[in-house]
């Protein structure tokens, strides 16, 4: 089974487990440690956060199906000593007394049994259980003893398609054509996965596969056969039964603590806004919109968000009802009203989108969410333009925060913007979203010339 796909059975099988251990353990240091402590709030906010951060540097969570029981075992010794360690140095500033090393001990013993158990239980699971290959239609690039036990593995589940063989040293009944015959057929059977033996395809025809792959939004899988190329420096191993095979694309995000610590900090400031500021900007904005205009306050249009799938995006309306689908907003457009000029040039029309980003269409920091047509017209020859949607769309992103925002003119600009959000992708951290909404402030106050 796969087991690091970003959203396959084994990423939720992993969220799940940071989820349960995350409430025993905020629960037991409740219980141990409430009468010690100043304050239950600021035990649980620590709790949390050292635990998460723990996790992360060690590795916590990163259990595969072949990962030894030994393995598991330190890993869970690690983790336990160095938050009890975290612990201790909090509640030595924090408690209302001196906390003794036995208290300390049992909170760690107590601690042990449900992480133990729990981390074992994943093991056992991932070992056993055949979930079904989400890869979808399938090719095989390479034809020899691995390929074919690919294929054999990837059969045994009805919901995979293999739909051929692809290589440059063998032909026959067997072989769906060449490697380079494989662009075209991707193009016309609607192809999802690619496996490539390493030793069957040249470092150029594996970077031109790669490539072609990204651009497509397909998955690209080197299987590993005893063949030597030169492998990216970002890359991620992942089975699919008793096979591994090496990723070509990872970004920060695909760790399931990240995930989970960006969207923590999504739910919590979109709480903030709609409570402290959207509670009193919608009457007050929905006044003057309603002064100037027939028609509802909000506009929602569909757009594309994260694995392609789309949503309602909601904004303050800001033009004339009867135009309100016509074509994206130009320069001077005669159908934005002068409340939604001001909207649009503080960047205020966006505000509701706060909503999407609570039920989690979206996110603060993201790549700006394209409308269909946008999509339609640069997927194919826009260099890593799928990649964006392999994170969820944000309010605001790296590309707008540098100029690129408002009307496309060109595919320059275009590419430009996808420059900018696939570096965001390859370098998020917590510290970069919140550069980047400080600086969408203050473009805010300064004003930008293609906000209209």
């Amino acid at each position: 089974m796969n087991t690091s796909e970003n959203k396959g059975f084994p990423a939720y099988i992993r969220l799940t487990n940071i989820v349960v251990d995350l409430m025993c353990i905020l629960l037991l240091s409740v219980l141990i440690f409430q009468d010690v402590a100043r304050s239950n709030m600021y035990l649980c906010i620590y709790v949390f956060c050292s635990w998460s951060i723990i996790a992360y540097f060690s590795g916590f969570y990163e259990v595969y199906p072949f990962t030894k029981p030994g393995k598991i075992v330190a890993k869970v010794a690690v983790q336990l000593v160095l938050h009890t360690a975290a612990m201790f140095f909090f509640l030595l500033f924090s408690a209302h007394t001196v906390v003794g090393l036995t208290l300390l001990a049992g909170y760690a013993g107590v601690c042990t049994l449900p992480v133990l158990v729990l981390k074992l239980f994943v093991y056992v699971y991932l070992n056993t259980y055949k979930a079904k290959c989400r890869c979808g239609n399938t090719v095989i690039v390479g034809y020899n003893a691995t390929s074919l036990q690919v294929k054999e593995a990837l059969s045994r589940h009805n919901d995979n398609a293999v739909l051929g063989f692809f290589s440059d040293r063998e032909s026959g009944a067997n072989i769906t054509g060449g490697i380079a015959q494989l662009d075209s057929y991707i193009q016309n059977n609607g192809v999802n996965t690619v496996y490539c033996s390493v030793s069957e395809a040249t470092t150029q025809q594996i970077n031109h596969l790669a490539t072609l792959c990204e651009t497509k939004g397909i998955r690209f899988k080197l299987v590993p056969d005893g063949g030597v190329t030169i492998l990216p420096k970002k890359f991620r191993i992942s089975y699919y039964e008793i096979f591994p095979s090496f990723t070509l694309y990872r970004t920060p995000l695909h760790d399931p603590i990240a995930r989970l610590l960006k969207r923590v900090f999504d739910v919590v400031f979109s709480l903030l806004v709609i409570v402290f500021i959207m509670s009193w900007l919608i009457p007050i904005v929905g006044l003057f919109i309603k002064l100037e205009s027939k028609g509802p306050v909000f506009f929602k249009q569909i757009r594309l968000g994260v694995d392609g799938k789309d949503f309602w995006c909601y904004k303050f309306r800001s033009m004339q009802v009867a135009n309100n689908e016509g074509n994206l907003t130009v320069k001077n457009d005669p159908r934005v009203t002068r409340t939604g000029k001001f909207l649009r040039k503080t960047s205020l029309d966006e505000m509701p989108q706060f909503i999407n980003v609570l039920i989690g269409d979206m996110s603060v920091v993201g790549p700006r969410p394209k409308v269909y047509s946008h999509h339609n017209q640069y997927k194919d020859h826009i260099y890593r333009f799928m990649d964006r949607l392999k994170i969820k769309p944000g309010i605001t992103g790296l590309a707008q925060v540098s100029g690129y925002r408002g009307e496309i003119n060109s595919d320059g600009e275009m590419q430009n913007r996808i420059r900018y959000d696939v570096f965001y992708i390859e370098h998020w951290s917590m510290l970069f979203d919140m550069k980047i909404i400080m600086q969408t402030v203050v473009n805010i106050f300064m004003g930008e010339d293609k906000a209209y």
